[in-house]
């Protein structure tokens, strides 16, 4: 008698399992195994989420205005009998959800995309979302998104300007590097965080960097760049901060700055004028090498200057404050107009 029991309970748990695994594989749980086309857009569907996000463009369009909503298959089950030994099937359904995401690469070198208009519903947008769309005109951002991610506009080569909203809180790294024709910016003081090489190679003439952010390196290659206005909250000038900004002339670093970074000012050529506060302890290598400056005052905090910071600039004058500051001997190589360094 105690075969046919061991065997019945067996067969039952194969049961159950099988049919856990064939409601699972049938989406029950969420794991969606085929992309659903709506319009000129691909999205996973997830039953229970509240949202959904576009997962890859396949349309033709120029001016593009993403949806508000998509409508998606839904999945029900029911069962009876607790051990699932009865069940009635899937019924597939179909029902708006809101876009409320964007995934990363969405419009990946999409070169004929030329406006993109992202409705309110969409709370992200993946990295590199436009990178490569160099026809890309003009965004209209949605008002709820936190975070421009690493990449996003990278290479947006038509891109005159963009409204960020006061709900972003971070920049990412390279976010509008390679905007060639982004010649304006409003950083909203929302804004605590820009990643390293965010407005690179851009085309823009002035920024004020809002309170808050604390690393400085987002400006390479900017050779429009004239004025910039750094907060009181930062502490470093990062590597290659600042660096071929041929058109900057002049900047005053706030106090608080302990570092300047490897080549943060290289290459500004017309960078006469340089003030460095009294937090100021490390001027990193190359730092300020075939720049404009002429006269550099070293504050008493400074306790290293790196290898080839001031060389081949035009310094002409220097003032060490503190005897004790360790200079490396090639700081000022190639300053021939500085007599008797």
């Amino acid at each position: 008698m105690t075969r046919p029991r061991t065997f019945w309970r067996r067969w039952k748990s194969l049961v159950i399992m099988g049919s856990l695994a064939a409601l699972m594989g049938a989406g029950l749980y969420g794991y969606a195994t085929k992309p659903t086309a709506s319009d000129q857009f691909t999205f996973y569907p997830f039953p229970g989420y509240a949202g959904v996000d576009l997962r890859s463009f396949h349309g033709p369009d120029e001016h593009i205005v993403i949806p508000k909503s998509v409508k998606r298959p839904v999945s029900t089950t029911a069962w009876l009998g607790g051990y699932f030994t009865r069940f009635t099937g899937i019924t597939s359904l179909m029902r708006p959800i809101p876009v409320t995401g964007l995934s990363g690469n969405i419009f990946y070198q999409c070169k004929a995309v030329k406006s993109v208009k992202i409705p309110n519903t969409t709370y992200h947008i993946g990295r590199q979302a436009f990178m490569g769309c160099t026809s890309l005109e003009s965004v209209t951002l949605p008002r709820h998104i936190t975070i421009i991610d690493d990449f996003t506009f990278n290479d947006c080569r038509s891109l005159k300007s963009i409204t960020i909203p006061e709900s972003v809180t971070a920049i990412g790294d390279c976010a509008f590097s390679g905007c060639v024709s982004l010649n304006s910016i409003t950083i909203p003081k929302s804004v605590q965080r820009i990643g390293s090489s965010a407005f690179s190679g851009t085309s823009i003439t002035s920024a004020t960097i809002p309170e808050g952010v604390t690393i400085i390196a987002c400006f390479g290659a900017c050779q429009n760049l004239q004025l910039v206005t750094l907060p009181q909250s930062s502490v470093e000038i990062a590597n290659g901060a600042f660096s071929d900004c041929v058109s900057l002339r002049s900047l005053t670093i706030p106090e608080g700055v302990v570092r300047i970074g490897a080549y943060a000012f290289r290459g500004c050529s017309n960078l006469t004028s340089i003030t460095l506060p009294e937090s100021l302890r490390e001027i990193d290598v190359c730092a300020f090498q075939s720049s404009g400056i002429e006269t550099i005052v070293i504050p008493q905090s400074v306790e290293i200057v790196g290898q080839s910071a001031f060389a081949f600039s035009r310094v002409k004058s220097v003032v060490i404050k503190n005897p004790a500051t360790k200079i490396d001997p090639l700081a000022f190589h190639g300053c021939y107009q500085l007599k008797g360094w």
